[in-house]
């Protein structure tokens, strides 16, 4: 199931970190610096989607880098899974700013 779900996540997110396990439950999505601290997390909101912002992982502040926490297995079957990947790449590509 995690081997599939990561292929899927890559279709829409060419991410590729040694360091990441290729098999990993979740995946850490990069955002630009135009996002606002939680913003994204909450724009995910309003569409339906749960994601959480790095900050909620650090164990110091470091506003350098942000990132996104996604979940692979948490949808109930792959289409599911590719809808919320849809939605969120869609975001990703946008602005930052709420319209």
């Amino acid at each position: 199931m995690s081997q599939e779900r990561n292929r899927i996540f890559l279709k829409y997110f060419q991410l590729y970190y040694p360091s990441e396990n290729p098999i990993s439950f979740f995946r850490w999505l990069p955002l630009k610096k135009e996002w606002q601290l939680n913003q994204f997390e909450l724009m995910a909101l309003t569409r339906g989607i749960h994601v959480f912002h790095s900050h909620r992982f650090l164990v110091k502040k470091d506003e350098a880098l942000q990132f996104v926490r996604i979940s692979l297995t948490s949808p109930k079957d792959v289409d599911e899974l590719e809808e919320g990947l849809h939605i969120l790449k869609s975001l990703e590509a946008g602005d930052g700013k709420i319209h």
